[in-house]
């Protein structure tokens, strides 16, 4: 359940984030990040995601657990060059689903049925406590902003045994 009040079955999730569209948009590059929800309640707008606004574009998407956890990169556009700045500022974004499907009142409360996802939009306030980028990897492993350890931030990232070692020396 979360902030919202909806609650959201990773049962449902699940095979959504393996379905034939979502692995398309995320083979090809097309899986994208607006900087922000969309305000129009249009649902042709709720769909579409507007070309000016992308913030990143989402490399990867799977289940750790009841978690979605993904991969994302700064757009090329002025907003995705100002995300990748911030980031490398310590900055820590937020992401929240975009999705369609309804809302039905259940045994656990509102409960999305039929659930298809739009994507992930970066967000200043998710609705849920958890949806906060964990870390930065790069080609030499994962970078934190400074005084943060790998604690602070969960991150689950399986690293060759040079990558753990460039990583603990840039601990020191």
């Amino acid at each position: 359940k979360n902030r919202n009040g909806r609650w959201y079955d990773s049962r449902d999730l699940f095979p959504e984030l393996t379905c034939p569209r979502t692995m398309e948009l995320l083979r090809t590059g097309n899986m994208r990040a607006e900087n922000g929800h969309p305000l129009d309640k249009d649902l042709v707008r709720q769909q579409t995601i507007d070309p000016n606004n992308i913030v990143a574009y989402i490399l990867d998407l799977w289940m750790d657990g009841d978690f979605v956890m993904g991969k994302a990169v700064g757009s090329n556009l002025a907003i995705g060059e100002a995300f990748n700045q911030d980031l490398l500022d310590g900055f820590i974004p937020a992401w929240s689903l975009r999705a369609l499907g309804s809302i039905e009142n259940t045994h656990r409360g509102s409960e999305v049925k039929g659930l298809k996802i739009i994507t992930y939009d970066r967000v200043q306030y998710p609705s849920h406590p958890e949806a906060y980028t964990r870390g930065i990897v790069s080609e030499s492993g994962i970078v934190l902003p400074e005084g943060c350890t790998y604690d602070m931030y969960n991150v689950k990232e399986k690293m060759s045994k040079e990558e753990k070692k460039v990583n603990e020396e840039k601990e020191k």
